[in-house]
């Protein structure tokens, strides 16, 4: 009777192993390495909030001037007129003005926190103008890259005819 007893008290500690400690140990060993990724994103929040505090002491640390200049360089939102005003100034200063000028839909960049507003226009001057005109386009506020390019060559002059794609970019 003894061994029976002995037999069946093995039987039902396997049992209770199978099915009650080995998933709750499994379960355990899950919990753990939760408990792990979740220190560690709680480290990288942490992180992330000393960064977002170092940023915002230098921030406070700009005089009105410079803030200023941050937000010309990459403004929270543009003025399509204000814009095209401002790329014809840059023409005039070459002796020219832009025609053509077409403004396109405002654009989201995906994945990315900023728009782009892309804008095409066509100006008449000298190439030596014009790759100074380049020069100063590239040094204007805010950010404008070029996106395409193509000229009509003179036919009794040296003043050429370009047609220029740009986009510029801001919050």
């Amino acid at each position: 009777m003894k061994a029976l007893i002995a037999i069946i008290s093995i039987a039902v500690s396997v049992g209770i192993f199978f099915w009650y400690i080995e998933p709750a140990w499994a379960n355990i060993n899950l919990l753990q390495s939760q408990i792990s990724q979740y220190q560690n994103e709680v480290t990288q929040a942490q992180q992330a909030k000393n960064k977002l505090n170092q940023l915002e002491s230098t921030y406070n640390t700009l005089t009105t001037s410079q803030t200023q200049e941050l937000g010309t360089f990459l403004p929270t939102n543009i003025n399509p007129i204000t814009f095209a005003l401002s790329l014809n100034t840059i023409a005039a200063q070459y002796g020219s003005g832009l025609s053509s000028i077409s403004i396109g839909k405002p654009a989201q960049v995906s994945g990315q926190i900023f728009s782009t507003l892309p804008v095409t226009f066509s100006v008449s001057m000298t190439y030596t103008n014009f790759l100074l005109f380049l020069k100063d386009l590239e040094r204007s506020l805010p950010p404008t890259d070029v996106t395409s390019l193509s000229f009509k060559a003179p036919v009794n002059s040296a003043t050429y005819t370009f047609t220029v794609s740009v986009q510029t970019y801001y919050l």
